[in-house]
């Protein structure tokens, strides 16, 4: 994938679309978050990919603002590689990132903190507290409907 074809494929998020990708290899995971995701009024699309290379390659295709709920502990490409490549690219306005992941070390957290798409850090388990904190961060507002929660 090329740097041009990457940043052509983010755009300028002038798109009405949204996106939210969860890049988890872990299927229970990925089957807890999308269950959660539904129940919380999300207002985009939701896509799975079981590490960074697929997803990365996914965006190289789209034109749709994009929140990304990283995992760091992949095959393939870990979360700390698809980052790097994604912002190597540039252009990521379209793109913001929420990492979840397993790992407490405060070394992980320090260094999601350098890159400038990730918005949060949040330790698994996803929970439906974990998309109230997400729903009040200003960046990521915008892929939730604050009216409809749907309770089960």
């Amino acid at each position: 994938m090329s740097k041009t074809s990457l940043s052509t494929a983010l755009g300028n998020g002038s798109t009405s679309e949204r996106e939210i990708m969860i890049v988890d290899d872990d299927r229970i995971t990925v089957m807890i978050v999308r269950r959660i995701l539904d129940i919380s009024g999300v207002q985009a699309n939701v896509t799975t990919f079981e590490n960074g290379r697929h997803a990365l390659d996914y965006l190289s295709r789209i034109r749709r603002r994009c929140l990304v709920l990283l995992d760091i502990n992949m095959p393939v490409m870990n979360g700390w590689q698809f980052l790097d490549a994604i912002t190597e690219h540039g252009n990521v306005d379209s793109v913001d990132v929420v990492i979840f992941t397993s790992s407490v070390d405060a070394a992980d957290h320090e260094r999601a903190g350098k890159y400038s798409i990730v918005q949060h850090y949040i330790e698994k388990p996803f929970t439906s507290s974990t998309i109230a904190e997400m729903k009040r961060h200003h960046r990521l507002t915008e892929f939730f409907d604050h009216t409809q929660a749907r309770m089960y």
